[in-house]
């Protein structure tokens, strides 16, 4: 099935996707042990930024992974959403890629990842 996709001409196509975005963060950790010793010494301290923590922001949410995905089998891909100011930056980023005319991206000024109806 993957190779018949490959050989398709997929760009007679055109998608709508809404309206799901997140930024995910992946962190990683050495311990449960280790990190809630740490956690516990910011707490005596006062607080403050636990170091040597590896921690990604990646995109996700269904809508734009799905919209990444069929705009790089080559389907015009038209993504609705909602993303504050950062949230926009990320998905302009990661859909730059692409031309165009097989990418639109409406997004609408708020939270992203929270309900909320999108009028344009």
């Amino acid at each position: 099935m993957i190779e018949d996709l490959r050989h398709a001409n997929l760009d007679k196509y055109s998608i709508v996707v809404m309206p799901d975005f997140f930024i995910d963060s992946i962190i990683r950790i050495k311990s449960i042990k280790l990190l809630l010793e740490e956690i516990s010494r910011k707490e005596k301290s006062g607080g403050g930024s636990i170091r040597d923590i590896s921690i990604d922001d990646v995109r996700g949410g269904n809508a734009a992974n799905i919209s990444y995905c069929l705009a790089k089998l080559g389907v015009k891909v038209t993504l609705f959403t909602a993303a504050n100011k950062i949230g926009s930056a990320v998905l302009n980023s990661i859909f730059s890629k692409f031309d165009n005319n097989k990418v639109r991206l409406k997004i609408k000024d708020g939270k992203h990842g929270r309900p909320q109806p999108l009028s344009f």
